[in-house]
C-alpha cells in the first residue's frame, strides 16, 4: 500500500470541511497497488500491511506523531 502522511495540518478547518455521509463511503473505491479491489481484498491487504496491530492502534500511533 502507498504510504501517506497525515502529519501536515489540514487545508480546511474541521468546521469548514463537509460532513461525510454513508453515501460517501458507499461510493468510495478501494484500491491496492493501483488497482480497484473489493472490500475483502482491501481488508486482506490492510491486515498484511499492519500485521498484528489493530487498525485503530495504527491510526492512533500515526496521529500521535
Amino acid at each position: 500500500m502507498k504510504q501517506t502522511s497525515i502529519r501536515n495540518p489540514p487545508v480546511t478547518s474541521d468546521d469548514d470541511a463537509p460532513k461525510l455521509t454513508q453515501a460517501d463511503f458507499d461510493g468510495a473505491k478501494l484500491r491496492v497497488a493501483g488497482g480497484d479491489v473489493n472490500r475483502a481484498e482491501w481488508q486482506l491487504a490492510v491486515c498484511a500491511q499492519i500485521g498484528d496491530k489493530s487498525l485503530r492502534r495504527v491510526i492512533r500511533e500515526e496521529l500521535s506523531h
